[in-house]
């Protein structure tokens, strides 16, 4: 298992649908405090070539974030 927090979600979201997920199921996929979580966030979603972005899904009412497909 990998111990880093950052590298444990970015592995993880290599297997996200490709619609994303919301902020609830990844905490849920990814255990980690959540103030460490949210700094993660946005330090991979402020990378000048982010691996991660986030959305707005209409549809659900809620943020999305998803895996950047290079």
């Amino acid at each position: 298992m990998i111990s880093d927090p950052k590298a444990r979600l970015l592995q993880d979201s290599e297997s996200w649908p490709d619609r994303g997920l919301p902020f609830d199921e990844v905490a849920k996929r990814t255990p980690i405090p959540h103030d460490t979580m949210r700094d993660i966030l946005f330090s991979l979603l402020s990378e000048e070539e982010p691996e991660l972005q986030q959305f707005f899904d209409k549809d659900a009412k809620c943020m999305y974030l998803k895996r950047v497909r290079k």
